[in-house]
C-alpha cells in the first residue's frame, strides 16, 4: 500500500475562530451608531505531524493544523485597548520558542452590522500579522459613524530554547561524605533567551532553594552563575575546572561547579544534562 497523507483540521479554542468577528445578540439596525471594539483576541496556528506505522507499507502521516487561543487580559481606555497575552501551559515547548507577536493571528469583537478595517498597514484580522508595535483599526457603525481604535500589545516573556526536562547523570562530592551519584530529571526554567535556572543536586538534596543559572555563551561555552534565590538563602555557586559547555547537536550540558552551604561546607558537582 502506498504511503499517503491525511490532513486533519483541529481547533483548540472555545468557540469558532473562523466565524464572523461580530458580537452577537445586538440589534441589527441600519441606524445603529455602535462602533466599539469590545474584545481583541490572539491565536496561533501550527502544523502537527503524527506518523502511524512508521517504516511499514501502511505508514500514514496525519497532519493536524492546530489552533491555540492565547490567554490574555485587557484594559480599554478611551480609544485604546491594552492587551497582555500569555502562552497557555498546554502549548508545546517546541511551539512556545517559535511564536512571536510578529507572526500571529487576531480577531476582534465588534457590534452587529458594524465593519472593521485595518488602518495604516495594520494586519488584516484572521491572517498572520505583526502586532509587536501598536496597530490601528477603524470600526464603522451601521449608520456610517466611525471610530479609530489603537491596539497596544504587551510582549510575553521570552521562552529559552534551552528550557525543558533534562536527564541528569554525574557525581556530587560532599565535604566529609562519600561521593553521591546524580540521577533523575531536572527541569530548566527560562531566565532569558540564553539563560536557564536549574536545581542543584535535586536527586540527592531535593532542596528547591539550591538553584543556579546556566548561561550559554557564543561558541556554546557555558557560564555557571549564582541564582538570586540561592544567594538569598546563603548559597553561592561558582564554576570550577574543567570549563562547562553545551553541545547543540545532542542538546547536552556538561557542567562543573561548586557551592558552599550556609554552614560553609563545599559541594562539588560534575554533571551532564541531556534534554529529553
Amino acid at each position: 500500500m502506498k504511503k499517503f497523507l491525511q490532513l486533519i483540521i483541529v481547533a483548540f479554542a472555545s468557540g469558532s475562530l473562523f466565524s464572523s468577528c461580530l458580537k452577537q445578540n445586538l440589534p441589527e439596525t441600519k441606524d445603529s451608531n455602535q462602533n466599539d471594539i469590545t474584545d481583541f483576541i490572539y491565536y496561533y496556528k501550527y502544523a502537527d505531524t503524527v506518523v502511524i506505522n512508521p517504516g511499514t507499507p501502511n505508514e500514514q502521516k496525519n497532519i493536524s493544523v492546530r489552533t491555540i487561543t492565547l490567554n490574555y487580559t485587557k484594559v480599554i481606555l478611551n480609544d485604546t485597548i491594552y492587551v497582555t497575552p500569555t502562552l497557555p501551559a498546554s502549548m508545546p515547548l517546541s511551539i512556545k520558542v517559535k511564536i512571536s507577536l510578529s507572526n500571529i493571528w487576531a480577531t476582534a469583537n465588534i457590534p452587529n452590522a458594524a465593519r472593521i478595517d485595518p488602518v495604516a498597514g495594520a494586519p488584516v484580522l484572521g491572517t498572520p500579522g505583526n502586532y509587536s508595535a501598536p496597530v490601528t483599526y477603524m470600526v464603522t457603525a451601521a449608520n456610517g459613524s466611525s471610530k479609530k481604535w489603537v491596539i497596544k500589545t504587551t510582549p510575553w516573556p521570552v521562552v529559552s530554547v534551552y528550557e525543558g526536562n533534562y536527564t541528569e547523570s554525574g557525581t556530587l562530592v560532599r565535604q566529609g561524605n562519600p561521593q553521591d551519584n546524580l540521577s533523575g530529571t531536572v527541569y530548566l526554567n527560562t531566565i532569558n533567551a540564553n539563560t536557564v535556572e536549574a536545581q542543584a543536586g535535586s536527586s540527592v538534596f531535593g532542596n528547591p532553594i539550591i538553584l543556579y543559572y546556566i548561561q550559554v555563551n557564543p561558541g556554546n561555552s557555558v557560564t555557571i552563575l549564582s541564582s538570586p534565590t540561592g544567594v538569598a538563602n546563603g548559597i553561592t555557586i561558582y564554576p570550577i575546572a574543567p570549563a562547562s559547555s553545551y553541545d547543540p547537536a545532542t542538546k547536552t550540558f556538561t557542567l562543573n561547579y561548586e557551592y558552599k552551604n550556609g554552614s560553609g561546607f563545599t559541594r562539588t558537582f560534575h554533571t551532564t544534562l541531556v534534554k529529553q
